[in-house]
């Protein structure tokens, strides 16, 4: 091609050395790459494709002079969206999440009032679209719901026995210390089986019999109060995993109508069980999942967890680094 290219006195560039301007406009059209090479096989994304994926652009608005505000995706890979009303905050989320989508990045959400529900289809609104400049046909995304008790578990493997003994009512107690040292020890399939390892707790002055089988239990208790949501393990491949060549897929955790306590603990539970699997893989550049929080201010500001609250801003942290 570059012979071709000077016989012709058109002088090509890298990609990697043009200027910015240019690079984003061409990653600006996700759609645009593979209908350039539609007569090759498709093949999983390379490290160098992965990153340049993530180059897409999001149409924030438009000024009052009708221009498009266009900002480009990797600004908003750490992102608060506070003020307005919470349909007005949603939309704002709905938006960002079509973005990363069509950048094919995956996008988890946790949904509290199946506010995502629609992105499986087109918008019935194609008129909105142009009122704000946006010259694309509306599409429906590839999406997966994941609810509680079906597809979806809290993996007593990941979670803060503090925090978890705090939401349940027995903190810092001789219950939390047995299950802490349990679950260092052990992999567990779920609460029974957690229950099965913590009878065989060795006996010291500190932990005794008897607080041996109070934490049981308490254990018991809570297997009384949610039979199924401890029993299990998450998987976070299929959960994060990319769409189909080009496109994103959007994983939706379900958990309209729980208590708050519980859709704390699973956020929580599912961002730890997040931040180990991308620290066992190959690291690699760009942004490859976006989880999307809609109203966890509202959850924090219930004061459930203090110890989960703040390990919940040291997992952002630390996912936002992998």
């Amino acid at each position: 091609i570059k012979d071709i290219s000077k016989a012709y006195d058109i002088k090509l560039e890298e990609m990697s050395q043009t200027e910015s301007k240019v690079r984003k406009k061409f990653f600006g059209e996700p759609l645009l790459a593979p209908a350039l090479a539609t007569a090759l096989p498709y093949s999983e994304p390379t490290t160098e494709q992965s990153r340049a994926a993530t180059r897409g652009d999001f149409t924030v608005g438009l000024t009052k002079e009708r221009k498009p505000v266009v900002e480009p995706l990797e600004l908003f890979e750490r992102t608060l969206v506070n003020g307005g009303e919470r349909a007005q905050r949603t939309h704002f989320l709905h938006i960002l999440a079509e973005s990363y989508l069509l950048s094919n990045v995956s996008v988890v959400i946790f949904d509290q009032n199946k506010s995502f529900k629609g992105l499986n289809s087109p918008t019935s609104s194609a008129h909105e679209l142009k009122k704000y400049e946006v010259n694309i046909e509306p599409i429906g995304f590839p999406v997966e719901i994941y609810r509680v008790d079906q597809n979806i578990k809290v993996d007593m493997n990941f979670i803060d026995p503090l925090g978890f003994s705090q939401l349940f009512g027995f903190a810092k107690t001789a219950p939390t210390k047995i299950i802490e040292a349990t679950i260092l020890k052990n992999k567990v399939k779920g609460i029974d089986d957690l229950i099965e390892k913590i009878k065989f707790t060795p006996l010291t002055d500190e932990v005794n019999a008897y607080e041996v089988k109070k934490t049981i239990r308490i254990l018991k208790l809570v297997k009384l109060l949610q039979p199924t949501l401890f029993e299990g393990q998450n998987n976070l491949e299929d959960l994060t995993q990319a769409g189909v060549k080009t496109i994103g897929k959007a994983s939706i955790v379900d958990v309209s109508g729980l208590e708050p306590k519980i859709v704390f603990l699973l956020v929580h539970n599912i961002l730890n069980a997040a931040l180990d699997y991308y620290r066992k893989k190959e690291k690699t550049k760009g942004v490859k999942s976006v989880f999307v929080l809609p109203e966890l201010s509202a959850l924090i500001q219930k004061q459930l967890s203090a110890d989960m609250e703040k390990q919940l801003e040291e997992m952002i942290e630390q996912l936002e680094k992998l």
